[in-house]
């Protein structure tokens, strides 16, 4: 049988503390998510020719992959 830490009494009390939290690190990840994905398409352009490559956003890519972690 798994301990418990808490009684589902501690832990529902604890909600209202933990959940904004929760969603906080949800929304980082969706951000950190979405400036991989990004970066990936980054590389397969510069894989391919290159072609209209913008020399700042790999730097900006970096940043805000940086700021979200």
């Amino acid at each position: 049988m798994t301990r418990r830490y808490f009684t589902p009494e501690e832990a529902n009390a604890q909600l209202a503390a933990v959940s904004p939290v929760a969603e906080e690190l949800v929304a980082h990840r969706r951000g950190m998510a979405s400036a991989a994905g990004r970066r990936a398409q980054l590389v397969q352009q510069i894989a391919g020719n290159g072609g209209d490559f913008d020399p700042q956003e790999p730097r900006a890519l970096e940043e805000e992959f940086e700021r979200e972690g």
